[in-house]
């Protein structure tokens, strides 16, 4: 008997559907009521009383639960959907801040009864409401094809009106929309939706009371072919007495620009002309921010977004002097004549110029050019003033004047030419002859003055010699023809008496 009980599978099967018909037919007869519940979403009504107050609300939940009874095989048939619940927020009682929950069924109402809604009051929070307008910025997303840049972008509208409790507005330091560009060649349009960002730029998701007068953006974006520009500089003014610009150095000399193809084709350079870059008076260098946008022509940007700031300095360096003495033979004579003879008193010149320190630190004498002009002296003596060659890396600021003593040359039959006076045929002998006299940017030692003295005496004691040596030669050839005449009228006595 307990073997059958056990292993008789069928048995069992049997018993379990016959259980299970027997409860089926229980149910259907007697339909037993449940209870059930649905999630509703809360309904406002008569929010137009705080927000004419110039008040903003906001509930303490959203929704709220349904309970109600049904019959069991009816209870498929209720969705949320069939119940409105909402709170009346004229009935709002200030004291305490609450407001009850009122709930409607709108479906089904011959199946449900017993409704009721939990919980069965909500709490109302109310604080200032806030208006304030935006400027809309544009948040760019990717970069175009190489080769080309944003341009221009339109929004419209340009600015929108958030409104909303004033602890959400003011959480948001500015909105925009974002746009992306990523390897566009051509224009892009479209509609976008505005951002709330907060003061570090990040994205606000907390901000949800808040309305705005647009809820989309439409915008145009240009893309322009780029090209780089040199940029030029052009200082003006002259600096202090004693100083000297020398040119500028700037953290860019080119930039990036976009625009139409044809104001980009024809735009070679960018010159830059400002008040900021005179050095008029200037005795040192100075640095300034030059704002390349402030000198583009019109059609053409900046293809970058960032700043196109160029940071310039002026370089202004102080002028070192040099005083460069000369010696008579290393002054060239210019205009002499072959029948005269040329001298300069002094003999030694100073010339001082005046450059950037490493400039005049490598001037030699020859470098100078030192030149007297002589034409069209005649016999006698005259002041001159030297002349001397330009450059671009030093000015002369004082040379010396000199004066010029011009003697003619004496010779004839019988006569000894006097001692020849310098010349620039002469020059070129004696440099031969003597040791070249190097010249010196400071003053000589005081022996060489006195060497100087000591030429002179001897230049002189040389002239009065040659005047002695030229008269006794002078009288000498008087006595000769004297004797000769005295002979010869001798002579011309005799025959007279002999005949």
């Amino acid at each position: 008997m307990k073997e059958r009980l056990t292993n008789n599978l069928g048995l069992k099967i049997l018993s379990i559907l016959i259980a299970f018909f027997i409860w089926l037919l229980v149910v259907n007869v007697s339909n037993p009521e449940v209870s059930r519940s649905q999630e509703v979403t809360l309904e406002i009504e008569n929010g137009s009383l705080l927000t004419d107050a110039n008040k903003a609300y906001d509930l303490n939940r959203r929704t709220v639960s349904v309970t109600y009874d049904i019959h069991t095989l009816d209870e498929y048939q209720v969705r949320a959907s069939d119940f409105r619940a909402y709170v009346d927020l004229a009935e709002l009682y200030d004291v305490t801040g609450s407001v009850v929950v009122k709930v409607e069924v709108l479906n089904n109402s011959n199946l449900i009864r017993n409704v009721a809604a939990k919980p069965t009051v909500v709490r109302v929070s109310t604080e200032e409401l806030q208006s304030k307008e935006f400027d809309l910025m544009v948040n760019i997303n990717g970069r175009p094809m190489e080769n080309y840049s944003v341009n221009e972008i339109q929004l419209e509208p340009a600015s929108i009106t958030v409104e909303g409790p004033v602890s959400e507005v003011g959480l948001i330091n500015s909105v925009g929309v974002e746009i992306d560009v990523a390897q566009s060649g051509d224009d892009i349009s479209g509609v976008a939706v505005p951002v709330f960002y907060d003061s570090n730029g990040n994205v606000l998701s907390s901000v949800s009371r808040v309305t705005m007068d647009s809820s989309e953006i439409s915008y145009y974006v240009s893309i322009n072919r780029i090209r780089e520009i040199p940029v030029v500089f052009e200082p003006t003014g002259t600096a202090a007495d004693g100083y000297r610009y020398t040119g500028y150095e700037a953290t860019a000399d080119s930039v990036q620009v976009s625009g139409d193809n044809e104001a980009l084709s024809s735009l070679t350079q960018i010159t830059v002309q400002s008040d900021a870059l005179n050095v008029n008076g200037a005795s040192a260098s100075k640095s300034v921010a030059i704002d390349i946008s402030n000198y583009l022509p019109e059609g053409i940007v900046l293809a970058s977004r960032e700043s196109g700031v160029i940071d310039v300095t002026l370089n202004v360096e102080v002028l070192a002097s040099k005083t460069i003495r000369l010696s008579e033979t290393e002054i060239q004579l210019i205009g002499t004549e072959d029948t005269l003879n040329y001298r300069l008193h002094p003999t030694y010149v100073s010339v001082t110029i005046q450059g950037l320190e490493s400039d005049v630190d490598s001037v030699r004498v020859e470098d100078l050019g030192i030149t007297v002009d002589v034409s069209g002296m005649e016999e006698g003596t005259y002041e001159a003033e030297l002349g001397y060659l330009g450059s671009e890396l030093y000015q002369v600021t004082q040379a010396d004047t000199v004066q010029v003593e011009v003697t003619r040359r004496a010779v004839g039959p019988g006569i000894s030419a006097p001692p020849q006076e310098r010349t620039t045929e002469t020059e070129d002998v004696e440099e031969a002859a003597a040791q070249p006299r190097e010249s010196s940017s400071v003053e000589e030692e005081t022996g060489e003055a006195e060497t100087e003295l000591t030429e002179e005496t001897t230049a002189v004691h040389t002239d009065e010699t040659a005047a002695a040596h030229m008269q006794e030669t002078t009288a000498a050839h008087t006595q000769e023809t004297t004797a000769t005449h005295t002979e010869a009228s001798g002579e011309n006595n005799i025959e007279d008496s002999s005949e």
